[in-house]
């Protein structure tokens, strides 16, 4: 056996690597949903260092920031992670035998419709996270907000600005334009819509949790991928977006090579986790540990402000010390590299988070062990700042009825 690469398929790899990279770096950063109090703080250190002297910005910004979060967050838990592989394992079933006995192309038509309703909002969502990073703070925008109410209570609200219009129009038309014309290149970046909203949205509680989803997973993989014929049957014949493609060569009709969506989410939620991680212990580093931070604490500028992490929401750089996410991050590159070098060396498709799952979890582990902060590492509960703030905030609320 020799492992060989002619120059068309290695730019179709490199592609193909590439493609999986771009979701999960940005979703990560994405993924920090940052608590109020850490907000004021960061806007706090900022005028300070900027020789400010009026609230009144500062306030509006905060008005802004409240405007726009996403409400509660359900996050995975042990359970859930328990239940995935199964749950995977009966829509993959459903999948294959739906493609088996019934028509084709209406399955694909359905399946094609649902994925372009849900893709019009993912792919106007990233525009809009990418528009920001642009823009930055040189441009403040107007932004609107409609509510429902039912009597004195709002049961609903969304903030929008023309920027999100703007982006709305343009998903609208490239939805429909992907499902019509069904391109490959169009379908790719609808996919990597896909992948980098399921990475931003969906966050693992705990270190244990992400871990327990990858073993189970990673069994998962391999039972559908050796064990039978499902997995690869479902990825090659569904024409809906939850693969990325590359042709193996660009002058000739030689097929396409591939990455199954999950293979890039999976994997991803847990970079995310590791990013939030380092992003939490940058905040405790310059403002004390969650059960310390009090409001009143927080609201001190002074508070080792100069160690306050720049956040996501000032760009595309988080500039913080990231040792978990890079970590993470590096070792899903040597991971897919692995399945790639492995699958042109046997010549038959593999299951990738045979070897995504253990370097992404196994390499984040090894880095607490070399950081000394295995207990931390363990004992992280993503969002507890956050979840502490709100009940603090509850009980205050509570006192003065």
């Amino acid at each position: 056996m020799t492992l060989s690469f002619d120059a068309s398929l290695l730019q179709a790899h490199a592609a193909i690597l590439l493609s999986a990279l771009l979701p999960i770096y940005f979703g990560a950063q994405a993924s920090i949903r940052i608590p109020k109090s850490v907000k004021k703080a960061i806007k706090a250190a900022k005028a300070v260092s900027a020789g400010a002297s009026s609230d009144a910005d500062a306030q509006a910004d905060d008005d802004d920031d409240d405007d726009e979060d996403e409400g509660d967050i359900d996050r995975l838990t042990s359970s859930d992670a328990l239940l995935f592989p199964i749950l995977g394992s009966a829509v993959l079933l459903t999948m294959y035998l739906a493609l088996k006995y019934l028509d084709k192309d209406m399955i694909n038509k359905l399946i094609s419709a649902y994925f372009a309703v849900f893709g019009v909002l993912g792919f106007a969502r990233m525009l809009v996270y990418f528009g920001k990073a642009a823009i930055g703070e040189a441009k403040k925008e107007n932004r609107y907000k409609l509510r429902l109410t039912k009597g004195s209570q709002e049961e609903f609200s969304f903030v929008f600005s023309y920027l999100h219009l703007g982006c709305l129009a343009f998903s609208i038309i490239f939805t429909a334009a992907q499902l019509y014309t069904r391109h490959w290149i169009l379908s790719n970046l609808l996919a990597l819509s896909f992948s980098y909203n399921a990475i931003s949205l969906m966050r693992l509680d705990s270190f244990k949790t992400g871990t327990l989803l990858l073993a189970g997973l990673f069994l998962y993989d391999i039972w559908w991928v050796f064990g039978t014929d499902v997995m690869v049957s479902v990825a090659t014949n569904f024409e809906a977006p939850i693969k990325i493609v590359w042709p193996k060569s660009l002058t000739a009709d030689s097929g396409f090579t591939m990455l199954g969506l999950g293979d890039i989410v999976i994997p991803g939620i847990f970079v995310a986790l590791a990013q939030r991680f380092d992003f939490e212990q940058a905040v405790a580093k310059a403002l004390g540990p969650v059960a310390t931070a009090t409001q009143k604490q927080i609201g001190e500028p002074s508070i080792r402000a100069a160690n306050l992490p720049v956040t996501p929401s000032d760009g595309f750089a988080a500039r913080y010390p990231r040792p978990y996410f890079v970590t993470c991050f590096v070792a899903y590159i040597v991971g897919l590299v692995v399945t790639i070098g492995v699958m042109n060396v046997f010549k038959a498709a593999q299951p990738a988070l045979l070897y995504l799952s253990p370097a992404c979890a196994g390499s984040v582990w090894l880095c607490a062990v070399y950081r000394r902060e295995s207990k931390q590492y363990w004992s992280f509960v993503d969002g507890q700042r956050e979840d502490s703030e709100k009940s603090e905030q509850a009980k205050d609320e509570k006192k003065e009825r």
